[in-house]
């Protein structure tokens, strides 16, 4: 769990907050309108560049000024192969993604292609580290903190752009995409082995 935390940690501070712009799919209706959407449209900007690029890599990613779940996850995954753990970067939903985070895999544990949907089934070694909604938890707790952060957010007034449409944080459509979505591994990385054996 430390290394998810830190690593957490890491990737919202080096790529997510001030100067950076944070993400396009995060409205904050209860601060200054004015400065918001200037924020939201430079987020915009800066990822339509990112997605634009058909040849777009990890670098690229890092020298973005905007990140949405997609990115920080994977950077994320990328910073968790560092130090040295299985690590995952798995999406949820079907032709349309919700949502994506990074897991640590324990060793051991089958690559699925597929996963159980329902994320309180999975085994508890599996570490998510996901910096968009910035928990870093369990596999088998994440629905119940995912549930309490689109509620915090929903308090402090934030909207969530969820196929094309601004919804409440914790609107029913979005939560249920998210929790009963298809969850599907896109890459696995591993740690790098010396001489046959993972480092240590």
């Amino acid at each position: 769990m430390s290394i998810a935390r830190e690593v957490l940690k890491d990737i919202r501070t080096t790529y997510y907050k001030s100067p950076n712009f944070k993400s396009s799919n995060k409205w904050r209706t209860k601060v200054d309108q004015e400065l918001e959407v200037a924020r939201l449209k430079a987020a915009s900007a800066s990822l339509s560049r990112l997605r634009g690029n058909s040849l777009r890599n990890l670098c690229d990613i890092e020298n973005a000024t905007a990140h949405n779940c997609g990115e920080l996850s994977r950077l994320a995954m990328e910073r968790l192969s560092g130090r040295n753990v299985k690590a995952a970067h798995i999406v949820i939903g079907g032709s349309t993604i919700a949502h994506a985070f990074a897991a640590i895999l324990p060793y051991g544990c089958a690559e699925q292609k597929i996963w159980e949907r329902d994320m309180s089934k999975w085994d508890e070694g599996i570490i998510i580290c996901d910096p968009w909604l910035n928990i870093a938890c369990p596999a088998p707790e994440f629905n119940r903190r995912l549930i309490e952060k689109l509620n915090k957010w929903d308090e402090a007034g934030k909207r969530i752009s969820h196929e094309g449409q601004w919804l409440s944080a914790n609107d029913e459509k979005l939560r249920d995409a998210i929790v009963a979505g298809e969850k599907r591994t896109r890459i696995v990385s591993s740690p790098p082995r010396v001489q046959g054996f993972h480092i240590k």
